[in-house]
């Protein structure tokens, strides 16, 4: 079975008949509404190496991507390209595209290309796609984009270079640029060197490396905030695991320490770092975004849970301007609020000073 056959009737009524005769807008409005059952449907077709050989597997792969270029390129283009990325076979598959597929390459030159799409398809006209061309390909984009350098990315004697110096990098360009998307680039990029080099599973250091990964981010990230900066790095982690996990490709991507979970492989000394940067990301999360749409229950439960300081002071100059705007709770609220002031007396003296027309 293939893509299509999986899928031929679906194809053919949805992508087909009923998008015959509607403009190019019409027919991405449309594809819109069908993406998830598309997208759905990618994902259980694609070939997975149960009991075939690798050579049947990779044959397998080419026709699947063949396939896809043709009935959903014009749609989904991006979202194939970014899948394509994280196979583990990916020069193979590129190379007999780029010399067997007329569809992938016709809409390898449409507008819609993405920064991602853009640089991969560029790897991909400019080499022969051989493995080694791949791997060089992905050190030259991380070392091109950030401080590290080729030694970072390998092990010396134990040491990982890039667990120290990429989450130095990663923190000061999350205060610094408001452009998430490149650095999403950059990380996903990461991520695919880390699965080719399995730096953070299947070494002997690979456990210790982790552990210093997230140490060094939590390290960075209170070292920006004492300086009054905001790392972004709640939205950051949103959009990179919403990204991954829309891909079909998502079961076969080993994470980076940002995004693991729980697994045999790592210690709890691992876990301990980890909770302590989720708890930063959860701190990322009000200071970074606008909470002008909170409801009030959440703004004075999140305070009665918070003691950073200036977390303290965001959350009440979101109730002040909520209330500027005579934004008031309603009765519901009132009675949510009203639990909390009974187990706290900042909570209650807060909603005195600011509700004190309600308290009549």
């Amino acid at each position: 079975m293939s893509f299509y056959e999986d899928n031929k009737f679906f194809i053919i009524q949805k992508l087909q008949v009923d998008m015959a005769g509607l403009s190019e807008k019409e027919k991405l409005e449309k594809y819109e509404v069908i993406k998830p059952s598309v997208r759905e449907r990618i994902y259980n077709s694609h070939p997975k190496k149960d009991s075939i050989t690798e050579d049947d597997n990779v044959i397998e792969l080419k026709k699947f991507y063949d396939e896809l270029f043709e009935h959903i390129g014009e749609f989904d283009f991006n979202y194939i390209l970014s899948n394509l990325f994280f196979e583990n076979r990916v020069t193979q598959i590129a190379h007999f595209l780029k010399n067997n597929s007329k569809y992938f390459n016709d809409l390898s030159n449409n507008s819609s290309l993405d920064k991602f799409s853009s640089l991969f398809l560029e790897f991909i006209e400019l080499n022969d796609s051989f493995p080694n061309t791949f791997l060089k390909f992905l050190i030259n984009s991380i070392c091109e984009s950030t401080s590290l350098s080729i030694l970072d990315l390998e092990y010396g004697h134990s040491d990982l270079g890039f667990s120290s110096k990429y989450p130095k990098w990663l923190i000061e360009n999350l205060c610094i640029q408001n452009d998430i998307k490149n650095i999403m680039f950059i990380h996903l990029t990461v991520i695919r060197y880390l699965n080719i080099k399995n730096l953070f599973i299947g070494h002997e250091f690979s456990n210790r490396s982790a552990i210093q990964f997230i140490h060094y981010l939590n390290k960075f990230y209170d070292v920006s905030i004492k300086a009054g900066e905001s790392p972004n790095i709640y939205n950051f982690k949103l959009r990179l695991t919403t990204f991954l996990n829309e891909l079909f490709i998502r079961d076969y991507i080993v994470k980076t320490p940002i995004l693991t979970s729980q697994g045999a492989h790592l210690s709890n000394g691992f876990y301990i770092q980890r909770t302590k940067f989720l708890d930063r990301i959860d701190k990322a999360e009000i200071l970074n975004n606008d909470m002008s749409n909170e409801e009030y229950s959440y703004l004075f439960e999140s305070l009665l849970n918070c003691s950073d300081e200036r977390l303290k002071n965001k959350i009440i100059l979101e109730i002040k301007n909520k209330i500027k705007l005579f934004d008031y709770p309603d009765g519901l609220e009132f009675m949510e609020i009203q639990k909390l002031r009974e187990n706290s007396l900042f909570i209650d003296s807060l909603f005195k000073t600011r509700f004190y027309l309600f308290e009549l």
